[in-house]
């Protein structure tokens, strides 16, 4: 997950937007960086109105969106903290709003890579303290500081 999170990458709302807002500024990273092509995003928003990938997982809430690996050029990640939180629709329970705060919009080359990613991520967002450390972060800069001290610390425990 490490080597796929880059600087560029990063979102920090403070602002509320709608689901589709922050897939679609999400995925403008993405492109501008050439890490994916239009057509990904595109697949991503709807995917997620098929497939909802919000995650209820405690007092902070996930959403990883994802799609298939057409129009990726190269895998990245592309992670967005929404402070007033917006509404996905629950992967267990489609019908169910659930208000998310971190987005993390996954795009991987190969579906293998994708379930290896999926799976650290998991593991990741498992922490609730170390998602109220992102949420606390001012600016795109100091969540990546936040960020990479929790990689490196999990990779040093790990």
């Amino acid at each position: 997950m490490h080597g796929l999170l880059t600087p560029e990458h990063l979102l920090v709302l403070n602002q509320p937007c709608d689901r589709i807002g922050v897939l679609q500024r999400l995925g403008a990273l993405l492109v501008k960086s050439g890490t994916v092509e239009q057509a990904y995003v595109d697949a991503v928003v709807a995917r997620e109105g098929e497939y909802p990938t919000g995650l209820e997982i405690g007092e902070i809430n996930v959403a990883i969106p994802h799609a298939n690996t057409t129009s990726v050029c190269r895998s990245g990640i592309a992670l967005g903290i929404v402070k007033p939180g917006v509404k996905f629709c629950s992967m267990a329970e489609p019908d169910k709003e659930i208000l998310v705060q971190v987005v993390i919009l996954l795009a991987a080359q190969k579906s293998e890579l994708q379930l290896h990613v999926l799976e650290q991520i998991m593991e990741f967002i498992q922490d609730q303290g170390r998602l109220q450390t992102m949420l606390e972060a001012a600016d795109e800069q100091e969540l990546y500081t936040r960020l990479t001290q929790h990689l490196a610390l999990g990779e040093r425990q790990g």
